[in-house]
């Protein structure tokens, strides 16, 4: 786990596509919007991202990716997925663009891999 911004339980950085660079720093607000419109939390100029592609959702212990009913789908680890608790490393694709998710050391859900659930996710 990388040292992230003071507050944030957690980032997503753009690695390649549209706003490569970006960063989504996630703190205790219960949701953040990824996609291409202006208000988008994260705002992603790139055509193959949806106007509101995904959301990300914070339950106060661990974050959930969310797709948006995108035209191209959300991809956790090259998996297609509509709902799904989002890991350290994680790295996230939306239409062409990818992300990868990051925790903050000692935020809450971090503590042990033993005490973090299995990758749920909803099958599609």
């Amino acid at each position: 786990m990388s040292d992230l911004p003071a507050g944030a339980r957690a980032v997503v950085t753009v690695l390649e596509g549209g706003s490569k660079g970006a960063e989504l720093v996630l703190t205790d607000r219960p949701s953040y919007v990824i996609g291409r419109s202006e208000g988008c939390d994260l705002q992603i100029g790139d055509r193959s991202v949806s106007r509101e592609h995904s959301r990300i959702e914070f339950d106060g212990q661990y974050f959930w990716l969310v797709d948006c009913a995108s035209a191209n789908g959300t991809r956790v680890n090259e998996e297609p997925v509509r709902h799904y608790m989002l890991h350290e490393g994680d790295v996230i694709r939306t239409g062409r663009v990818s992300m990868v998710f990051r925790r903050a050391r000692g935020s809450g859900g971090s503590a042990s891999t033993k005490d973090i659930p299995e990758r749920p996710r909803e099958p599609l």
